[in-house]
């Protein structure tokens, strides 16, 4: 029964959702692939518990096409240390600065983050909402960057 409901939504979302996950990631075949991702997790899942199923597809889609995005920056966070040539002592200095312009929260998303801490868990850590753990993240990272930047004349 659950198969034939996904093979349904598969005919009549996969192009809308397809759609929607490369209007995030700029690119057909990443985003063919991460519409076929989500099917098959809506495969896994127990679809009698999930109460709006398009939803969750398009929710899964647009998360998956954001970590896409995440793991294929080509820019690395401090970027500046690599072409500023300062020593390996004077980045972590100028790192703990960086660091300590951010509120307190956002150090401990940075640095849970950095320790490999998925979304939920960071959520259930600092007693926040997981659905809102990937805007701060994102927020921190780029104060983090301006104030490193800053800190280290490449700004």
């Amino acid at each position: 029964m659950e198969h034939s409901i996904v093979e349904t939504l598969y005919k009549e979302m996969y192009t809308k959702l397809t759609f929607r996950i490369n209007s995030i990631v700029k690119r057909v075949d990443i985003a063919e692939e991460l519409a076929q991702e989500c099917f098959a997790r809506l495969l896994r899942e127990d679809i009698s518990s999930i109460s709006n199923p398009v939803g969750w597809l398009f929710k899964v889609g647009e998360n998956l096409a954001y970590d896409y995005l995440r793991s294929a920056r080509e820019i690395p966070l401090l970027e500046g240390a690599k072409t500023s040539g300062i020593n390996f002592i004077d980045e972590v200095e100028l790192v703990k600065e960086a660091l300590a312009t951010l509120t307190e929260e956002e150090q401990k998303l940075l640095l849970l983050r950095e320790k490999g801490y998925k979304y939920k868990e960071i959520a259930q850590k600092l007693g926040i909402r997981e659905s809102s753990v990937g805007q701060k993240l994102c927020r921190a990272q780029a104060r983090f960057k301006k104030s490193y930047l800053k800190l280290s004349g490449g700004d």
